[in-house]
């Protein structure tokens, strides 16, 4: 009787055993059979939105690598020259830049620079521009405003300038609407094209 268990456990146990087997070379084949469906579906479209995909990151990693170059460029020409506004402004651009791919928030470095750019050359527009739009970004119309309208105070036919702080009043309130409309007349009559 026992051994008749023994044969019986020991027959049923490599039926299992085979099932298994079974079992497992028919999940590789069904395995195999979807990967051929889908290789035959794939299209050359796909593969040259992976390529294009695979490109964009590339790019991006590349594009990454310059500004950090150019950052680091800038950041050498202010401890050469500390009071070289020019650096200071075109390192706040880089910084707007690497704030735009998000590598992190670069705004405050960007005003920063700004700042120390119009502290060293009070007549500089596009550095009161520049940190007018990140104000408008970040803390909204007012302190922007105030930038837009001396970038024009001291360049009087600065149509960017005008066309910013036309959105800078918009985002003011309904207050600011009529001054935002007339910033974007004056904008378009010096041939700003948004």
């Amino acid at each position: 009787m026992k051994t008749t268990l023994a044969l019986c456990t020991a027959l049923f146990l490599s039926l299992l055993v085979g099932c298994e087997d079974y079992i497992k070379r028919t999940a590789l084949k069904e395995r195999e059979r979807v990967a051929r469906i889908d290789d035959q579906r794939r299209t050359p479209y796909d593969e040259s939105k992976s390529r294009m995909m695979y490109s964009l990151e590339e790019y991006r990693s590349e594009y990454e690598v310059r500004l950090r170059e150019e950052r680091a460029d800038y950041s050498e020409a202010i401890r050469i020259n500390p009071d070289d506004a020019e650096a200071y402004f075109n390192r706040g651009v880089v910084y707007d830049k690497m704030g735009e791919i998000d590598f992190e928030d670069f705004d405050d470095k960007a005003i920063a620079d700004y700042t120390e750019a119009i502290r060293i050359n009070p007549d500089y527009a596009k550095a009161y521009l520049n940190r007018g739009v990140d104000y408008a970004k970040n803390f909204g119309g007012y302190k922007a405003i105030a930038d837009f309208t001396e970038a024009i105070r001291i360049k009087p036919d600065f149509a960017e300038a005008y066309h910013n702080r036309g959105i800078a009043y918009r985002k003011t309130g309904v207050r600011g609407w009529d001054k935002a409309e007339a910033d974007f007349a004056k904008a378009k009559e010096l041939g700003y094209k948004p």
